[in-house]
């Protein structure tokens, strides 16, 4: 076996290791999700943020969302993080503008969603970062919040 072989198996391996939780990385992937929906998905008072979620992605409902093809939904979730730091005024290459704007955004959320946020950061046993990076089943990352 040549060098470049073990190399190259050594990348594949690491890339599906499961990375440990980071709190901030996976405290700003979760507040991206639950921005999306509250401040994108025009969520009703009782509903999920999970259905929100799906409208703000342009789907018409949580059925739709979780049955989507990785591609297309990869796309729309560019899409909106994209309108989402629009909305906030975000410079994304500037770390201050970016910082700035997620501190607006979690201070708008409404108590329920903050919660959630907690919830969720509570159960991850694996990075949020590192399941939303393995873009082959992004399905796996979005359903992880509903």
């Amino acid at each position: 076996m040549n060098i470049r072989h073990l190399e190259k198996r050594l990348r594949k391996l690491e890339s599906t290791l499961q990375c440990e939780p980071n709190k901030t990385f996976d405290y700003i992937c979760a507040l991206l999700w639950f921005a999306v929906a509250y401040y994108l998905g025009d969520p009703s008072r009782h509903e999920k943020p999970f259905a929100a979620f799906a409208r703000a992605l342009g789907y018409a409902n949580e059925s739709e969302l979780k049955s989507a093809d990785n591609r297309d939904l990869l796309h729309r979730l560019a899409t909106a993080q994209t309108k989402l730091y629009d909305k906030f005024d975000c410079n994304v290459s500037d770390w201050n503008s970016t910082a700035e704007a997620l501190a607006r955004m979690a201070a708008g959320l409404p108590k329920s969603y903050r919660d959630q946020i907690e919830i969720v950061l509570s159960r991850a046993k694996i990075s949020l970062r590192w399941l939303r990076a393995q873009t082959h089943d992004l399905a796996a990352y979005i359903n992880f919040f509903a």
